[in-house]
Formats: structure tokens, sequence, C-alpha cells
């Protein structure tokens, strides 16, 4: 283990033209971000979706070290806020 914890800042954003009919749509990044702990090693309290996409994770890119996620400043959810995207983009960088 080379580190004790890892913080990554995701910002979010608002989406602008909505691409669900035509395919393309637009999108704008807010300097609103959400704040997300990452430390290695297994926390069975990870939330359920958490634990699977960091299954998907290793089980596409490899590794054996267990994650355990935390949301120190979250962004308000139902919002339009993409706060769904900002987490997931979060843990994608802490997996890289």
């Amino acid at each position: 283990m080379g580190w004790k914890e890892l913080r990554i800042t995701a910002n979010s954003g608002i989406s602008v033209v909505s691409g669900f009919v035509t395919g393309k749509g637009a999108a704008v990044a807010l300097e609103l971000g959400m704040v997300i702990s990452v430390r290695e090693w297994k926390d069975p309290k990870n939330d359920r979706n958490v634990q699977r996409l960091l299954e998907i994770m290793k089980e596409r890119y490899g590794g054996n070290n267990e994650f355990s996620v935390r949301v120190l400043k979250r962004l308000p959810s139902s919002q339009g806020l993409k706060s769904s995207s900002a987490i997931v983009g979060g843990i994608l960088m802490a997996y890289a």
C-alpha cells in the first residue's frame, strides 16, 4: 500500500440541450465540486452502487486493491447538477 488517502474534487455540470430525442445535446461545466475520499482498503459500508462500480472496474481493468469511497462534500441529487456523473468520474480518477 503506497498511499493512505486520495481526495478528489469532481466538478458538476448542467444540461442545456437534451439529447434524448435527437442524440445530440449540450452541457455546461460548473465549478461546483463533489469531494470524494478514496482509501486503499475494503469498507463494508460502501454504498451498494459504488461497490458495484468498483467491482466492474476490477473486472475490466484488473488490480487486487480494495477501496473505501466516502463522499465528503455532496452535490444535491435530483437537481440536474450531474451529481451521479461527478461521483463516477471521481472514482474513475482514483482508480487510474
